[in-house]
Parts: structure tokens; sequence; C-alpha cells
């Protein structure tokens, strides 16, 4: 049942692009208001009770509705509203427009443009751009962040915990993007945690659909690692794994401008691929665990 509700959410999403976790995200901050809650956490013990507290309180709540419902309509009314919690937390509104926006306008050289998109995408200020390369490599890394963020770690807690925690892990990551302080480091070592697992076994999947031979040494030098940041783990095994993008390539005031444009294209375009085929093989994966226990 689960992961039927996880097939439908997530090609829903994917599809229809819905407000849905847009609509959560605003209304968690503005119930929660960690700005707020920040004043109260004085110190690192205060500030992880707090985030405790909120934690369980949400996961409670979850918990004891699905309970409650479990065998009303022979689970149909658990299915929808499982679907519909993925719906809430799966994606970001506005993310895939715009990265369609800053393609457009990079396919056409027009740099200044696709740095205004930069900014939708990164949450960076167009006016730091340096060279086009930077540029495209920090939009290529949002791209693989975002979609780990948003749906490879969404759907790897929903399978292995339920509805209650990816309710838990986005609103960790949401009190960590909103608050100050003690609580926002609280949340965030609490993030990292959850993400820890879930970002190596992407990485291992991002070498058994792209070039493994060049990318399983950095993907396994990770793998027992607890200190290096999820977002520079998935650039570094991303980048050794395609053929078609380097992350760290430096502007070369030589370098024709349709070479430029063709470096990101094929970047931006790799790195879709790349992610496509990593989900698609951790959906064939629970669907064999699910067959298999029957």
């Amino acid at each position: 049942m689960s992961f039927v509700a996880l097939l439908i959410s997530y090609f829903l999403q994917q599809k229809m692009d819905w407000p849905l976790s847009a609509q959560f995200d605003r209304l968690t901050l503005k119930l929660l208001r960690p700005e707020q809650f920040s004043i109260m956490a004085k110190n690192n013990t205060a500030a992880f009770c707090l985030l405790t507290l909120i934690l369980l309180a949400y996961f409670s709540l979850v918990y004891v509705i699905f309970f409650l419902i479990a065998d009303i309509f022979y689970g149909a009314l658990s299915l929808l509203l499982q679907t519909f919690i993925l719906l809430l937390v799966f994606g970001q509104k506005g993310f895939k427009r715009d990265l369609e926006r800053y393609l457009i306008a990079w396919k056409r050289g027009d740099f200044e443009a696709a740095a205004i998109n930069q900014q939708a995408i990164c949450g960076e200020s167009a006016r730091l751009l340096r060279d086009p390369i930077t540029m495209q490599n920090d939009v290529s890394k949002m791209l693989l962040y975002h979609n780990f963020n948003r749906f490879f770690l969404i759907a790897f807690w929903f399978m292995v915990a339920g509805p209650a925690m990816v309710i838990v892990v986005r609103v960790v990551d949401l009190v960590s993007q909103g608050s100050s302080h003690q609580l926002r480091r609280a949340s965030e070592k609490v993030k990292t945690i959850f993400e820890w697992l879930p970002a190596r076994l992407l990485a291992m999947t991002f070498t058994l659909t792209g070039n493994f031979k060049r990318s399983i040494t950095s993907c396994s030098k990770y793998f027992l690692d607890v200190t290096t940041d999820t977002s520079a783990l998935l650039v570094e095994v991303a980048s050794n794994t395609l053929d078609s993008f380097y992350f760290n390539n430096k502007v070369d005031t030589s370098m024709d401008q349709s070479r430029l444009i063709t470096i990101g294209v094929n970047g931006i375009g790799g790195i879709r691929s790349l992610l496509s085929r990593s989900m698609a093989f951790w959906l064939g994966v629970c669907a064999i665990i699910v067959i298999f226990s029957v």
C-alpha cells in the first residue's frame, strides 16, 4: 500500500508540479514561528529539547491519525492520506519552471538573464555572478541537492518509517532554514543525521547508473565519513560519474560561446538523466522488496 502511494504521488508531482509543498512549508513556518522559538533556546540542551518536543508533536499527531484510520474502507482511506501527505512534502513549486527559464536563457547565450533565474534557483544574488561556468556549477549543485532533499530523502524515509517520519524530516529542514542561533545549529545536526544514509545510498546509485569505474573510488571514500556535507558528497560523486560534465570547470576567456553553451546544456541534461535513472533504480528495488514480502 505504501509503495502504491509513493508511486502515485511521485509521478503526480513530477508531471503536475502542484503547489501543495509550498503551502505546507508556509503554514508550518507560520505555525511554528522558528525565529521566536530561537529566543527560547538559550543553549544547546534547551535547543535540542525544544526541537525534540516539536518533532514528537508532529510525529505523534500523524501516527495517531493513521492508527485510527488504518482499517477504514480496507485501507483505502489510509492510501489516499499517504498520497496526500507525500504531495505535501514532495518537490518545490517553481523550481522546475525557474530551471527551464534558466536553460532557455543559457541556450541563447543571454547569461545576464540566466543569472536572474540562478538567483531564483539558488537563492543567491545575481550580482555575485563571477563567470558563466561558476553560475552553471552553482545551478548544477542546487539541482542535485534539490532532487535529493525534496524527492529521494522523502521517499527513503517514507518507505523505511512511514508518513509520520517524512513530516518530521520536512519540519527539521524548515526549522533549520527559519530559525537562528542554537535552534538552527541543533536542527542542522538532526538534519545531517537524517541525510547521512540516504545521501550515501544515492551516491552509490550514481556509480551504478553512471560511470562506475571512475566514480566508485570517490563514493567508497565517503561511505563511512560523517563530516562531509551532503551537497559536497553528491557533487563530487556525480562529477566523477558523469561524462558530460565536471563540476570544477573553470571559465576560459578564450572559450567559444557555442562551446560554453553546449557544456552547460549537456551538464544539466546529464544530471537530470542521472537523477531519473537513480530514482527509477530505487523504485525498482522497492517494487522487488514489496513483491517478495507479500
